[in-house]
């Protein structure tokens, strides 16, 4: 697979301009007739703009002194973190939807359920299931753990419970899992403790700290205790992945993750074959990424 750490010019920054050149004309338009729509759409412009260059900043910050670069790809982080924290919020009302919570894609017939984050829901999968479904990979699934403020040992029984569920529609045994922040947590308990041997096949982790995060000490709840550095579930749960032998376990990790300090946190270096640093995503923001996408389709067609 050829997935690059710091996103290249692409389909976004085509995008981005021609919003700008749309939004710069729309204000030209209205500024003799309608004064405040005129200058909403110059501020549009503006905003519009200033992404776009700086994707293309982003794009060339690898040629520049490595200080400047840091601070490109942090700044490129934080602006597209804002984006999918909209995103976030709008993929909330889709969990309403009667269609949300049925599995899509049906390729492989390797089952893989998703598993959301602190203080998400399934709904936060939204872009991510449809993309890999186009990739021939399926049935998905996606679960609510609910409360969001639980050890993440419950959570973990609550994966158990859907686990049974989609063994029992689909009459498979092999699961894959993917997990994004906490959810790897919840999903690498699961494989190495509850789960009927020899059944999870892979687990993906996205952005989960299991080393800790500083960010934990301002959670609430026994699950932002557990994520914090030096936890004794965190430390349990490296060992157990580490002597694992039938479960595939791969990590996602950025430089520019917000939640997950410091952000080698999300890496276990057990197998830097199945192990992927990011340079410029934010830690929502790989919920959203055709990268991370990209990445995660391809270790689950991997053949068993």
């Amino acid at each position: 697979m050829n997935i690059e750490r710091t996103a290249g010019v692409s389909k976004t920054v085509l995008v981005l301009l021609l919003c700008s050149v749309s939004c710069a004309s729309l204000s030209a338009i209205l500024h003799s007739r309608l004064h405040s729509l005129s200058h909403l759409f110059f501020f549009l412009c503006s905003g519009f703009s200033f992404l776009a260059l700086l994707k293309l900043a982003n794009t060339v910050a690898h040629s520049l002194p490595r200080p400047i670069e840091v601070f490109i790809h942090w700044i490129h982080a934080m602006s597209f973190e804002l984006l999918a924290l909209v995103g976030i919020i709008v993929c909330r009302f889709s969990r309403f939807s009667k269609t949300f919570h049925k599995p899509v894609g049906a390729g492989t017939l390797k089952p893989v359920l998703l598993v959301h984050g602190y203080c998400h829901d399934g709904s936060a999968w939204s872009y991510l299931k449809h993309q890999l479904a186009k990739e021939n990979i399926g049935p998905i699934y996606t679960i609510d753990l609910g409360f969001p403020f639980s050890p993440i040992r419950e959570y973990a029984m609550k994966v158990k419970e859907k686990a049974d569920q989609i063994r029992q529609e689909t009459g498979i045994s092999n699961l894959a899992l993917v997990g994004h922040s906490m959810g790897g947590l919840v999903s690498s308990l699961y494989a190495t403790d509850l789960s009927p041997p020899n059944t999870v096949t892979d687990v993906i982790t996205l952005g989960t700290p299991f080393k800790g995060t500083h960010m934990a000490k301002m959670g609430i709840g026994p699950n932002a205790r557990e994520m914090e550095p030096s936890s004794e579930l965190a430390t349990q749960l490296r060992t157990k992945i580490a002597n694992e032998k039938f479960s595939r376990f791969y990590h996602i990790a950025s430089n520019t993750d917000q939640m997950v300090i410091p952000p080698q946190s999300g890496l276990l270096k057990n197998d830097l074959s199945r192990e992927f640093f990011f340079e410029d995503i934010g830690h929502a923001s790989m919920l959203f990424s055709p990268r991370v996408g990209a990445l995660i389709s391809g270790w689950l067609n991997k053949p068993n």
